[in-house]
């Protein structure tokens, strides 16, 4: 209610300088706000125990260094060494994953915002427990405040900001989870220490169990599965994408724009996933020249930033990108961001089988440049359907393209060649005649563009599952 008129007028063009700076403080001050709401509303529904845990086996390794890994540019940006060790890649504990995000972030945020060199992680194993260590260098909280740090609305220091439940909330899911948030006592650092009993079952785990959740190398080939290609120079990061997406897609990875260019054009992507502050070449420099190049732009490209503000996203949509989702993210949110792109394009393939004529693009969210493409091959299609000898060699030369460029952009497209989707719309237009023509079959045959009636019977059949006359019967029944 407030939020959104304020980015409405930020956005009208018709501000001083003043005026801009003072709403963006006041929009800022409008996302906090939102964020302490947030937090008093999980505060409040723990207190009163209505907040249930959904908890699952999870490797707290692999947790925890995940969202270290999201916070690393917001770390190097205010001149932080934030680093994270673990003894073992695979520690499994048994827990609500929303409630270990909060309790984790938590206290990684409170770590960024007072350290002042270094932020240090570590998990590990310890009498039966997996414990988590988050220290670092910043001003050390004085004794008489240690030991209220849990309590609710307690806070210290001259800058401290919002109200003091943040560390009450992470306590309180600790002991939900039969565990215990404590302060250790060491007065060299602040180290706040994370235990939560182990999953039993994780006891009974084999080496080789453990083994298998370090990053892969080369994974096989997997026919038939989406290819994704992820984007990402925090190799920590990128290998926790791949292990998290590799059972439903098949992945590439690149460190920098200039190798995922080159590795598209090697092979084919269904997808881009791209952090934007990359080495070299940025993340939105890639999306940009993605999504204007004529073989490539039919790839949706996701953004992955550290960076919310909504000048960020407008500029990152801008270049092109289906989406922009904020670090830290929830991975299961990134699979369903994911899924829903790649089943829209998955629709648009389909469609290309449909007895609707001409393809319909524009209800696909395509570039503009793809719908126009889409259209034009419909009817460039169309205006030589009666001509046998049509065939991709002539579309190519319509589009002034190379056979393999065409190849390309219509198996990046539609999922099939130049040459089956030219005989897919003979027999679509030869349905049609069929059924409102009512026209005789060696006729259609002849009109859509094939030479004979046998032939022409054959790939009907193939692709309707009955005869032309069959075909024709059953339509004209009325």
């Amino acid at each position: 209610m407030i939020h959104t008129p304020l980015q409405q007028i930020q956005a009208s063009g018709h501000l001083s300088p003043a005026d801009r700076d003072n709403l963006q403080a006041i929009c800022n001050g409008t996302h906090y706000l939102d964020q302490l709401v947030r937090e008093l509303l999980d505060f409040v529904r723990v207190e009163k125990r209505g907040y249930k845990l959904d908890c699952k086996p999870m490797n707290i390794v692999e947790r925890t260094g995940f969202l270290c890994s999201t916070f690393q540019e917001t770390a190097k940006a205010r001149n932080l060494r934030l680093s994270f060790t673990a003894e073992r890649d695979n520690i499994r504990i048994d827990a609500d994953e929303s409630a270990m995000n909060k309790i984790l972030n938590n206290l990684l945020h409170n770590a960024l915002k007072y350290a002042e060199s270094y932020i240090e992680v570590e998990a590990r194993k310890e009498d039966g427990n997996a414990v988590v260590s988050i220290r670092n260098d910043g001003p050390i909280i004085p004794s008489e405040h240690r030991s209220r740090i849990f309590e609710p609305f307690v806070q210290y220091g001259n800058d401290a900001k919002g109200v003091g439940i943040g560390l009450s909330l992470a306590h309180t899911l600790a002991e939900l989870h039969g565990g215990r948030l404590v302060l250790d006592d060491d007065t060299t650092c602040t180290d706040f220490i994370l235990t939560l009993p182990l999953y039993r079952a994780s006891e009974e785990a084999t080496g080789e169990e453990e083994q298998a959740a370090v990053a892969p190398g080369d994974e096989p080939e997997k026919p038939g599965l989406p290819t994704l290609l992820i984007v990402e120079d925090n190799t920590d990061l990128a290998a926790y994408l791949k292990r998290k997406l590799q059972d439903e897609y098949r992945t590439l990875t690149a460190a920098t724009a200039e190798r995922a260019l080159e590795l598209l054009r090697q092979q084919e992507a269904d997808l881009i996933l791209s952090d934007i502050a990359l080495n070299g070449m940025s993340g939105l420099d890639l999306c940009k020249k993605v999504c204007t190049d004529f073989e490539t732009s039919h790839i949706p490209v996701i953004l992955l930033s550290a960076l919310s503000s909504t000048r960020s996203k407008v500029v990152g949509m801008e270049c092109g990108a289906s989406l922009y989702i904020e670090k830290p993210f929830n991975m299961e949110y990134l699979q369903a961001c994911i899924r829903n792109i790649l089943d829209k394009r998955s629709t648009l393939k389909n469609a290309f089988r449909s007895k609707v004529m001409p393809l319909a693009a524009h209800l696909y969210n395509l570039p503009h440049s793809d719908e126009e493409f889409l259209s034009r091959l419909d009817s460039i299609i169309l205006a030589n359907i009666s001509d046998p000898n049509f065939s991709n060699e002539q579309l190519a030369e319509a589009f002034f393209l190379s056979k393999s460029t065409l190849n390309r952009k219509i198996k990046g497209l539609l999922d099939t060649t130049p040459n089956d989707y030219i005989r897919t719309k003979r027999l679509v237009v030869a349905a049609q005649m069929l059924t409102e023509n009512h026209c005789r079959i060696n006729e259609v045959c002849y009109s859509v563009g094939f030479n004979t009636p046998s032939y022409f019977a054959k790939c009907f059949k193939k692709f309707y599952g009955i005869l032309p006359a069959e075909y024709m019967k059953e339509h004209n029944a009325d």
